[in-house]
């Protein structure tokens, strides 16, 4: 199932002239998607960035897909990006990602737990170089306030990763992150997993890569959320991590193979 694009300003994102193209992931984020367009907008006003937000809305069944079209209907920097039926949230943002043709494409979840202000970092770190940027709960500099089941599962979920991948990465899921063209052509393709793993798949390829990725430290205040993580998805995830472990030979010599 494709993602089609929904606004009529644009029958191709091939023909877009905007230097940075600002992903909003949304599956049944009516009540927050509005507030974050205006607050990505806002903030990437204030930067002057060349931008057009893509919202990746991804088969909501709340009444997200009628939000997301009216909104590409009323503004100009606005275009929708819709699934008739659920993809999963790594696949939507892969689609999106991969239809783009900016030279910098970030994302940044619907539910605003992390504020678009963080843009500015991610616009001086592409231009010192950086291929790929991401915020970070867990950077040393981060400070971060969360319930204590909610950080345990969360420490030892990158721990697992960084001792199984050997991953230099603080923080892998991190609800905001930036690739430049040459990430996204060079590894996006060998990012398999469709849901929540994505993230951890593509910064974990990423070095595998080597390619220049920074980690923005932020301040956040999760206290009052509660963790919507279940034993069967700790589960789930750590099969992710010994399936891309198993996988990693092959990912190294498709690398190697895009170099020579």
């Amino acid at each position: 199932m494709e993602l089609r694009v929904m606004s009529s300003k644009l029958k191709s994102l091939s023909k877009q002239a905007v230097e940075y193209s600002l992903v909003i992931p949304a599956y049944n984020a009516s009540h927050t998607l509005e507030k974050c367009v205006q607050e990505v907008r806002k903030v990437a006003r204030r930067l002057r960035m060349s931008y057009s937000i893509l919202i990746a809305e991804d088969g909501s069944s709340d009444g997200t897909e009628k939000i997301a079209a009216r909104l590409a209907t009323q503004s100009n920097d606005v275009i929708h990006l819709h699934n008739d039926r659920r993809l999963g949230r790594g696949l939507a943002l892969k689609k999106a990602f991969a239809q783009s043709r900016s030279p910098y494409v970030i994302y940044i979840d619907a539910d605003l737990d992390i504020t678009p202000s963080y843009l500015k970092h991610f616009v001086d770190g592409f231009k010192q170089g950086f291929d790929v940027i991401t915020v970070s709960k867990r950077h040393p500099l981060s400070q971060v306030r969360s319930p204590l089941s909610r950080k345990i599962l969360s420490q030892s979920y990158h721990i697992l990763v960084r001792k199984i991948l050997k991953s230099k990465i603080f923080d892998h899921q991190g609800g905001m992150k930036g690739l430049n063209r040459v990430a996204i052509e060079r590894i996006l393709p060998l990012v398999e997993d469709n849901r929540w793993f994505w993230d951890t798949e593509l910064l974990v390829i990423g070095q595998w890569a080597g390619l220049k990725i920074l980690e923005v430290p932020i301040k956040a205040d999760y206290a009052m959320h509660r963790s919507t993580v279940r034993p069967k998805d700790v589960i789930e995830m750590l099969h992710s991590i010994i399936k891309l472990k198993r996988k990693e030979k092959k990912i190294k010599a498709q690398l190697a193979k895009h170099l020579s």
